[in-house]
């Protein structure tokens, strides 16, 4: 494998460069290293372009929290994934001790990070990722779906929060991306 990949590395305001960096290594039990198969912009990315952004982000850091990938080498403590499987990341890492990551509510936790936000993400050909943010996906799922799974999630949580009935009429405001995975 290459000692150096390509990646879009968000260098401040508005500033967002293609840039040769390091392929990360695994180096802790529970890395995984990922070949990026695809990747997505989200609205997310758009706001942390903005000037004055719209959403904050490490300067230096690989942007892309919405990817999929092939697993190339996993850490000593990795069981449950294996060298050629496929997966999605989930790109909020969790502390797992905080109140309510033992409430079941992640979402909230109080140390949450994010992967291609505030740790390198999804936008190079390489990615160093937690094994506790993969999930599987089948290997005849075609890697442009697969990345629908972040946003998708996103709608899933939203529905369920919902009293919605069937019958009933409901109204979407804003037709873009997650606005259409809604209808």
């Amino acid at each position: 494998m290459e000692r150096k990949m390509l990646a879009a590395v968000f260098e401040g305001e508005g500033n967002l460069i293609l840039k040769e960096v390091p392929v990360p290594e695994v180096k802790k039990s529970d890395d995984v290293l990922l070949e990026v198969e695809a990747a997505s912009i989200c609205g997310t990315d758009v706001h942390i372009l903005e000037v004055p952004p719209g959403h904050p982000a490490n300067k230096g850091v690989i942007l892309g929290h919405e990817y999929t990938g092939k697993i190339l080498e996993v850490g000593d403590a990795v069981t449950a994934f294996k060298q050629g499987d496929r997966v999605v990341v989930d790109p909020n890492i969790t502390c797992g001790s905080c109140i309510y990551c033992k409430m079941g509510m992640p979402n909230m936790c109080e140390r949450m990070t994010t992967l291609g936000i505030f740790i390198n993400g999804g936008f190079a050909r390489y990615s160093l990722v937690p094994a506790k943010t993969l999930h599987l996906i089948s290997s005849d799922l075609p890697a442009e779906l697969a990345v629908f799974a972040e946003p998708l999630s996103c709608v899933v949580n939203a529905t369920g929060k919902l009293k919605v009935q069937p019958g009933e009429n409901v109204v979407i405001l804003g037709a873009g991306p997650i606005g259409l995975l809604f209808t």
